[in-house]
């Protein structure tokens, strides 16, 4: 399916051109993709709409499956993340008449990276909602300081009349980056927590081969349904102990993979964003 959108869009483009050539009206003036500047910022924003939406979904599956947190707990336990989101997007966006965008915008990029860091440097067993606050707050701060710029970056590298078409594929290019980034993000993460699972619980010493069964089963029905494991009955205690560290170890090693996912993806994002515009802001 991806191969054909990209194909598809391949055709449309050669269509819009040929429609162009001809003097005829065309849905997209596709010489705006001709600006360096406005390409290189909305391929920049479409990479942050990956990784942002993406960490978005995983998080909470990570905590839901892995540790069994509540919807409400979850809620939780992102609120540092939405709070700094907010509070650095305003601190940010007036200093684009004193700092360069393409400045702003890779201290944003970078910061998320640190943020994802100290939330990789945090895991354990052991997790409490305390330790995701550092990274996840880091982490907002970086979304909020490059998202104070990159909007304003894509609308602003255009000729006034050309706003319609820069916001049509500023926004499309923001929702596909968003499916990829759940689709992605989310297929390692739950991909991962299967496999590490399930390779667990066969190295199991306690385990009986029937509960080893059962739990596969169980396993296969929740990363389905992206809940928990329902345990089967009559585990002893040292069973379901033994059960609830797999279980927990193994959405921690997944977690990890979905993070360095994230970061080589900022990584490519930060040397894209080399052809982002110095000019600063005017202040009017």
């Amino acid at each position: 399916m991806f191969a054909l959108g990209i194909g598809f869009f391949g055709w449309f483009m050669k269509e819009e051109a040929k429609l162009m050539k001809e003097g005829k009206d065309t849905l997209i003036n596709i010489t705006i993709f001709k600006n360096k500047k406005f390409k290189s910022s909305v391929i920049v924003g479409g990479f942050l709409a990956f990784v942002l939406n993406g960490f978005i979904f995983v998080i909470p599956v990570f905590l839901q499956t892995g540790f069994r947190y509540t919807a409400m707990e979850t809620g939780i336990a992102l609120l540092p993340l939405t709070l700094s989101m907010i509070l650095f997007s305003l601190l940010f966006t007036p200093l684009g008449s004193r700092f360069s965008p393409r400045a702003l915008s890779q201290l944003g990029l970078s910061v998320m990276i640190i943020g994802i860091l100290f939330i990789d440097r945090n895991l354990s067993v052991e997790l409490v909602t305390r330790d995701l606050i550092p990274g996840l707050f880091i982490f907002g701060a970086g979304v909020g300081i490059i998202t104070s710029q990159i909007t304003n970056l894509a609308m602003t590298a255009l000729d006034k009349k050309l706003t319609t078409d820069a916001s049509g594929v500023n926004n499309t290019l923001r929702q596909f980056g968003t499916a990829l980034g759940v689709a992605i993000l989310g297929a390692v993460l739950i991909s991962g927590f299967s496999y590490f699972t399930k390779t667990s619980l066969a190295s199991s010493d306690i385990l009986s081969e029937e509960q080893q069964i059962t739990l596969n089963t169980s396993l296969e029905q929740s990363t389905q349904e992206m809940s928990d494991i329902q345990m089967p009955a009559n585990l002893s205690d040292e069973e379901v102990s033994q059960i609830t560290i797999f279980t927990k170890e193994s959405s921690i090693t997944a977690m990890t993979a979905t993070l360095y996912v994230a970061i080589f993806t900022i990584a490519i994002a930060l040397f894209l964003s080399r052809n982002i515009s110095k000019e600063k802001f005017s202040k009017s």
